[in-house]
C-alpha cells in the first residue's frame, strides 16, 4: 500500500511538471543543476566522484523520467539518470567528440563502410553493464538522428544496422 501511495504521489507531481524542454537549460534558465534531486546526483557520482554539474533537465518523453545532467568544461559528459526498482541509477552517458578522437578502429571501419561519411557531430554513448561503446555519427549537426552507428566491443568496431 504504501508503494502505492508513493508511486501515485510520484505520478501526481510529474504530471503537475511543465513540460521539459528538449534543449539542455542552462542553470541560469531553467531547472538547476541543485534542484535535480540528490539521489540523481549521487548516482551520478557514484560513476564520478568528481562531477561537477552545469546544466540539468527534466525529460518525460518516454513515459517515465529521466534526468540528463551535464557536467563542466569542454567534452563533458552529459549523464541520463532513470529511477528503477533500485533507485535512481545512470543509465547512458553520453559525450560529445571531435571526430579524430574517435577510435581508430570506428574511423577505420566508416572509411571502408559504402556508407562512409565525414560526421560534423560524433557523439560517444556508453550504458553501464552493456558490452561495447556506441558511437552515433552524425552528416548534420543539427540533426536528431544519427546517420551511422558504430559499435566498438574491444578493439573492433562494426556499423550498425539502420533502426527499423
Amino acid at each position: 500500500m504504501k508503494r502505492f501511495v508513493a508511486a501515485l504521489a510520484v505520478a501526481l507531481a510529474a504530471a503537475c511538471t511543465p513540460p521539459a524542454s528538449d534543449a539542455p537549460q542552462s542553470i541560469e534558465g531553467g531547472p538547476r543543476a541543485a534542484e535535480a534531486p540528490a539521489e540523481v546526483l549521487a548516482a551520478i557520482r557514484a560513476e564520478d566522484a568528481s562531477f561537477q554539474p552545469s546544466e540539468s533537465i527534466e525529460d518525460a518523453t518516454i513515459g517515465t523520467v529521466v534526468w540528463k545532467v551535464t557536467g563542466t568544461g569542454d567534452g563533458a559528459p552529459t549523464y541520463h539518470v532513470m529511477n528503477s526498482n533500485e533507485g535512481w541509477r545512470v543509465v547512458q552517458i553520453r559525450r560529445e567528440l571531435v571526430w579524430g578522437d574517435a577510435p581508430e578502429a570506428v574511423r577505420n571501419a566508416v572509411a571502408m563502410s559504402p556508407q562512409a561519411i565525414v560526421p560534423a557531430r560524433v557523439t560517444e554513448v556508453r550504458e553501464p553493464g552493456a558490452d561495447g561503446v556506441m558511437y552515433d555519427l552524425y552528416a548534420d549537426p543539427n540533426a536528431d538522428a544519427p546517420t551511422l552507428t558504430v559499435r566498438m566491443v574491444g578493439n573492433e568496431a562494426a556499423i550498425m544496422p539502420p533502426p527499423h
